[in-house]
């Protein structure tokens, strides 16, 4: 799972925050719930559950209010009014997912000698930061890189240098998962990353705009 932070302009906030769940949520979830036995979905969900918790404190902490979150097949989706945040607002808010996500890595990470499920949702937790901070159009990474660059740059060089990024990444994620697989014949994990941030991207970029 991972989690999307996308800003969104209007004139007045909203004042209720809309829950959404999509039925490629809910299929997951049970097929999880039924089939996973060793309890590394239960440490994805509280690592999830943890990551978007900084993201809702980092748009607290900006002056601005989510209005929407909504749950999908890949993760959750967060709307905020992005009225009230600056560039460097939205890369704080996007940074302050993976930086809960790190706290909750390290204090886990205490307990794994008492506890084996604490060193599993340790290793779960630090690789969902590292994934979120892969510099790709989706990802918290790819976010702040977009933030940043609008923000002491323009937005147009913000685009291109996110789709340069975004294509290197998922060259690099494909590559290494055809060697993984070519190697352990079982382990497609990259090039369901490479192909999954590919998807998305392609998807978004002939999205109508506006």
């Amino acid at each position: 799972m991972r989690g999307i932070i996308k800003g969104y302009n209007r004139s007045a906030c909203e004042q209720r925050i809309k829950f959404k769940i999509g039925t490629g949520f809910i299929l997951v979830l049970s097929l999880f719930y039924f089939l996973d036995e060793s309890g590394v979905f239960a440490c994805m969900l509280i690592a999830s559950a943890v990551h978007e918790l900084g993201h809702l404190a980092g748009i607290a902490l900006a002056g601005s209010k989510a209005t929407c979150i909504k749950l999908e097949l890949t993760g959750a989706i967060i709307t905020y009014d992005s009225s009230r945040v600056s560039y460097f607002g939205d890369a704080f808010i996007a940074a302050m997912g993976p930086f809960f996500g790190i706290i909750l890595s390290l204090f886990s990470s205490v307990f794994a000698g008492y506890d084996e499920s604490s060193l599993v949702l340790s290793g779960v937790s630090f690789c969902l930061t590292g994934l979120n901070l892969l510099p790709a159009h989706g990802l918290d990474g790819g976010v702040i890189i977009y933030a940043l660059l609008s923000e002491l740059k323009n937005e147009t060089l913000a685009d291109r240098v996110l789709c340069a990024t975004t294509c290197l990444t998922v060259f690099v994620l494909l590559v290494l998962g055809c060697y993984i697989l070519i190697i352990t014949r079982t382990n497609f994990t990259f090039l369901l990353v490479g192909a999954w941030i590919l998807f998305d991207f392609i998807r978004a970029s002939y999205r109508p705009k506006g």
